[in-house]
């Protein structure tokens, strides 16, 4: 089956060898990383100076590949063939998951002290203030 196309060209440093841009570039053309290296290689033989120059300023020039677009790559590639060690489907390392999860109890604690204070009450008591004006003056 067909992969789905990244929308956006990026380095994939996870996937490289080097800084990610070939993989990248594969990722971007969906074609195999290897291609993209037996090109970059034979461009290196023949044309050595524009070629590493050509790297150099697409590994500083090009973004890492974000989260968003690894889960966006990983849930195709999952849909598309889960025997090709290509296509596995990014599994998050411990640490990631208790930020990740850090962050919503900080966001969840924030939340429940706004709901439970007087601002809310208080916010709403102008809320029906407003449109009580609004429905006289309409």
């Amino acid at each position: 089956m067909k992969r789905s196309r990244s929308l956006n060209l990026h380095r994939d440093p996870d996937n490289g060898w080097i800084a990610g841009v070939c993989a990248g570039l594969a990722t971007y053309f969906d074609v195999d990383r290897k291609v993209v290296r037996i090109i970059m290689v034979l461009g290196l033989i023949f044309f050595a100076w524009p070629t590493l120059i050509a790297y150099v300023v697409a590994a500083c020039l090009l973004p890492k590949k974000s989260r968003a677009a690894e889960a966006t790559t990983a849930t195709a590639d999952f849909e598309a063939d889960d025997t090709d060690p290509d296509n596995m489907a990014y599994t998050p390392n411990l640490h990631e998951v208790e930020d990740d999860f850090d962050h919503l109890e900080r966001k969840l604690r924030g939340l429940e002290a706004y709901l439970s204070s007087k601002d809310l009450e208080l916010n709403r008591a102008f809320r029906n203030l407003e449109r009580g004006e609004n429905r006289a003056s309409g």
